[in-house]
């Protein structure tokens, strides 16, 4: 098998690019759609042409270098290769670079080197798709490669990427002005005359309050405009092309020109200069052509809930939209981390992972202070069924410490709430627990034999990556079944 082999075929006429990207998130057909112009600036979709032969030779090389065979290599479907061939080409980063080469990549040692990092940086996670991560580390699992620390990170975060929810981009789904569709009054919507390009209003008019933020539903590139129809005009486009806008805001809160992830600021809702009077946020949809499609189509399932790996209409799939979680999701962006520095790490504190721009708006959302806002993250509901965070986290720090000093692991969730539940959450209740249950006969040799034997079921099937319960260990020294006494999976 040759190398160049991946580069014909396939992704040409008939192929995932032959044709513009249908509405991704509509179930049916939009709205018939109004031809207007692009205005400048607005990136283009790199999709438009086939990955050039030295491009796919460099991923081909880079694959060969990290799997260490070519027999390896040759265990992957050559089209699994292209498909991820294809995906790689589409990232900015990758289409910028080849561009900068000008045509060096396979003459200039330095130059190819260069690029083969960035290939692998793309595949590992550090690109605008998620989903290359994915598609990367399932190749290296196909040809029986183990995966690195690194590799299984950038998979895991790859996957809570895909898998999460888009962020709704302002907290109200209310239409307070006009809707996609509607006829527009003697004299414009406005009073002032008809809107260019709008024989129907082409957009949604939501009623936001002044002051409340907006942010990004998907990964993308701003542009900031001004006129005097849309007042100030935020957009984010979508490396596949689509794009969506937010007029009338008050201000825009990103730089132009800059990438922006899932849930990052963009606009502060607000009255301004253009033709909506009050704090109403007027948002538009386009797709790669300029064409105005029904904002419904993304927004209704955004604010029912969808996910960047389910399609509308619930079936599981993608959304078709390459790129739109980021690969940064859920991080809360550098506005929010300076404002309130105290959720992030007492959220950080009791969950383990850092909040969601939408977590920290809720918690905002439900206090004024620190304390009242820790109270609150304290007062969510934990992955232990009955107990909230703040009962799951104590009690867990309590039994932590006891079974690690006494047994040299933690805890488990199903042993936190057998102590809640029995009302055993004192440290001297917690010691004696420990002191009854704790199989005292075994040597410390064997117990811990036992226990890193059963380390893997631990975190495979509980959950439990380092905990266990001595009376589980107790049992399998004894020759007994392990009970797996109340343990708690999420």
């Amino acid at each position: 098998m040759s190398f160049h082999d991946l580069s014909g075929g396939g992704l040409g006429e008939g192929g995932p690019f032959a044709q513009a990207s249908p509405n991704p998130f509509a179930p049916g057909p939009s709205t018939t759609p109004v031809q207007v112009g692009s205005p400048a600036g607005t990136p283009a979709p790199v999709s438009g042409s086939d990955p050039p032969a030295d491009f796919v030779a460099a991923v081909n090389n880079a694959l060969l270098f990290r799997l260490g065979s070519l027999t390896k290599f040759d265990q992957i479907p050559a089209a699994d290769k292209k498909a991820l061939i294809a995906k790689i080409w589409q990232d900015p980063s990758i289409s910028n670079a080849y561009t900068t080469a000008g045509g060096r990549l396979g003459t200039d040692v330095t130059i190819s080197g260069q690029f083969g990092v960035l290939i692998n940086d793309v595949m590992q996670g550090q690109g605008n798709d998620p989903t290359v991560a994915v598609d990367y580390t399932n190749m290296l699992q196909t040809a029986g490669v183990p995966l690195t620390t690194t590799e299984q990170a950038s998979l895991a975060s790859a996957t809570q990427a895909v898998n999460a929810t888009v962020p709704k981009p302002f907290d109200t789904n209310v239409v307070s002005g006009y809707d996609f569709g509607q006829s527009p009054p003697p004299g414009g919507f406005a009073g002032t005359g008809a809107i260019p390009g709008w024989p129907t209003h082409m957009g949604v008019d939501y009623g936001t309050t002044a002051g409340s933020r907006i942010v990004s539903p998907f990964a993308g590139t701003v542009t900031i405009t001004h006129d005097q129809w849309n007042g100030n005009l935020v957009s984010v486009t979508l490396d596949n092309g689509w794009k969506m806008s937010f007029g009338h805001v008050a201000s825009g809160e990103a730089t132009n020109g800059s990438r922006v992830n899932p849930g990052d600021l963009i606009a502060i809702s607000g009255q301004n200069v253009g033709d909506s009077k009050g704090a109403v946020t007027l948002v538009t949809w386009q797709d790669p052509q300029g064409q105005y499609v029904n904002p419904h189509d993304a927004l209704d399932p955004i604010f029912a809930g969808t996910t960047f790996s389910t399609i509308p209409s619930g079936v599981a799939g993608q959304i078709g939209m390459p790129g739109a979680a980021g690969t940064g999701y859920p991080t809360v962006n550098t506005k929010l981390d300076s404002e309130y520095p105290s959720i992030k790490s007492d959220w950080t504190n009791y969950f383990g992972s850092p909040p969601s721009p939408e977590d920290v708006f809720n918690v905002v959302s439900h206090g004024t202070s620190p304390i009242e806002w820790q109270d609150y993250i304290r007062s969510l509901p934990s992955h232990i069924d009955g107990l909230n965070q703040g009962q799951a986290y104590d009690t867990r720090q309590a039994a932590d410490a006891v079974s690690m000093k006494d047994l040299g692991h933690p805890a488990t969730d199903g042993i936190v709430k057998e102590l809640h539940d029995a009302g055993t959450t004192s440290a001297q209740g917690i010691q004696d627990w420990y002191g009854w249950n704790s199989p005292n006969e075994i040597d410390k040799a064997t117990y811990q034999k036992i226990y890193k034997g059963v380390k893997p079921i631990m975190t495979g099937i509980f959950h439990e990556p380092a905990g266990a319960d001595p009376r589980d260990i107790k049992a399998i020294h004894d020759g007994q079944h392990a009970g797996g006494h109340g343990q708690q999976t999420a």
